[in-house]
């Protein structure tokens, strides 16, 4: 669509991630933003895989989508986040039931396995039961921020819009975490991904039934 490009969930293509770096999860990228180099893609772990202590020269925020991590003591479910800031070790994760969870990942992605943690503590556990929502400026709905430093001018929140509302898109990329929206003619299913395509005009996103938006913005 003019403005407005739709990654659709069911055409991502998966990549087996033990042939990158030998662990037991895969990944299926979604949208790679060369300016802000930023990459999304979603991450699938299976039942009781474990994500060993690691460190990557580049940073992440990683939202759970559906499941459960088990991390430093906590339970991570939907909506929470994991900051992996660069050249920190964190971890280990352990996915009981398996779990799928969108990242935003800027910078060189490759990990290394650690055995201990770092003084420094940039590393930030996210649970996003704790932070209140807020109403938008223009009343069609609600907003709670996430992560709001630690990923350099990187935002990540979340939206709630009622049934009715219309959003104009201000993101960098946005995955449809429930509801069905639309973008023109075109109707969302969960876990799609859309983005400005830079082509026009983004125009609004819709729901006629309600619904929530991961969105990754830039300040």
């Amino acid at each position: 669509m003019a403005g407005m490009s739709i990654v659709r969930k069911r055409d991502l293509t998966w990549i087996d991630r033990v042939n990158i770096d030998g662990w037991p999860s895969r990944i299926a990228p979604y949208y790679e933003n060369t300016e802000h180099r930023v990459r999304f893609r979603l991450v699938d772990f299976p039942e009781r895989a474990i994500e060993p202590r690691h460190v990557h020269a580049g940073r992440h925020g990683t939202t759970v989508l559906n499941g459960k991590v088990l991390v430093d003591g906590l339970t991570l479910e939907p909506l929470d986040v994991i900051l992996g800031p660069s050249n920190e070790p964190h971890g280990p994760l352990e996915y009981p039931g398996g779990c799928q969870l969108l990242s935003a990942f800027q910078g060189e992605d490759y990990h290394s396995e650690v055995e201990n943690l770092s003084a420094e503590k940039n590393y930030r556990l996210v649970q996003q039961a704790e932070i209140p929502w807020r109403r938008l400026p223009s009343g069609e709905g609600e907003v709670k921020t996430l992560i709001d430093h630690g990923l350099e001018n990187m935002l990540i929140e979340a939206y709630r819009f009622p049934p009715g509302a219309e959003h104009a898109p201000g993101f960098l990329a946005a995955l449809v975490f429930e509801g069905a929206p639309k973008i023109g003619k075109e109707t969302l299913e969960a876990w799609d991904l859309v983005h400005p395509s830079g082509d026009g005009d983004p125009g609004t996103v819709s729901f006629p039934d309600g619904g929530t938006l991961l969105a990754v913005t830039m300040r």
